[in-house]
């Protein structure tokens, strides 16, 4: 018992006033690599400090928080589905600074339709997007008509480990090829229910030393399920939820076979792991010459 109250109270206290170099140790020490060898702990910041200075950028749904700043390091552009007005007034509804956001959206689709998109790239970036995305080959095909031949995407990729997805399964390769040969462009109601109601509400820190909290019972939440239910029946608001669940090993599985039906042109040239007290991870395709 004594044991349990360390782990939950007071270890993650002394941790998080640590620096970096033990966040990665605790990563390694706690976390799952899953099989994959020389996989590296590495922060956002990590992975967008390998993008070489000057590159041009286009930066997917920077919304408050962008991965690159237009400071002019980088000929960077962004894409969002809003302009700057409305994500100011966003970010003001749920709380958050407005400080970062983009004084300019350069290109703009209340859909998030990439191909508006006459540009070629050399690095494609976004942070907690690919995920959203109802048919995911269609969106990494799209970034990969962006990018120049030998131009990079690197995305930011929740870990369901670690996240509120904690208790949905993991996306399987025939769930994803089901969805782009059904050209689907809506989220499921599966998806819909799983992203609203099954979540796991611990925070990250927890999620590292096994504690995942209780799994939603739906039987105790009937009206809200019902709800869900009367939305996606008698709405044709589009609902913005979570389409997969990750973690580096799946998603690095997924991307392989996807190349190897030739669905994309995108090899993966690193995936990392979650740095301690994050729920995110990093990978890098690039596109084939």
């Amino acid at each position: 018992m004594q044991l349990k109250k360390i782990i939950k109270n007071i270890l993650p206290k002394y941790i998080l006033d640590k620096k970096e170099p033990v966040y990665k140790f605790i990563s390694y020490l706690f976390l799952n690599k899953e099989g994959l060898k020389g996989l590296k702990c590495k922060t956002r910041e990590g992975m967008i400090a390998s993008i070489p200075k000057g590159s041009k950028v286009l930066e997917i749904g920077p919304f408050f928080c962008p991965l690159i700043e237009n400071n002019g390091d980088y000929d960077i552009k962004y894409f969002d589905v809003l302009d700057t007005e409305q994500l100011h007034i966003r970010a003001v509804e749920w709380g958050a600074s407005t400080e970062k956001i983009p004084s300019k959206i350069d290109f703009i689709s209340p859909v998030g339709d990439l191909t508006i998109i006459n540009e070629k790239f050399d690095y494609v970036i976004s942070s907690h997007n690919i995920e959203h995305h109802p048919d995911l080959i269609k969106h990494l095909k799209t970034v990969e008509n962006l990018l120049v031949d030998g131009g990079k995407f690197i995305a930011i990729v929740p870990d369901k480990r670690l996240s509120y997805d904690y208790f949905r399964n993991i996306s399987s390769i025939a769930e994803i090829i089901d969805a782009h040969i059904n050209k689907v462009v809506k989220h499921s109601l599966k998806n819909i229910i799983e992203h609203k109601m099954i979540q796991a509400k611990p925070k990250p820190i927890k999620h590292f030393f096994g504690i995942h909290g209780k799994k939603p019972n739906l039987a105790d939440l009937k009206d809200e399920l019902n709800n869900i239910i009367d939305e996606y029946l008698n709405s044709e608001k589009y609902i913005d939820v979570h389409a997969w669940a990750f973690t580096p090993r799946s998603f690095k599985d997924n991307i392989e076979i996807l190349n190897k039906l030739g669905y994309i042109n995108l090899e993966l040239k690193e995936v990392t792991m979650p740095i301690f007290n994050t729920f995110e991870f990093g990978v890098i395709l690039e596109k084939n010459k």
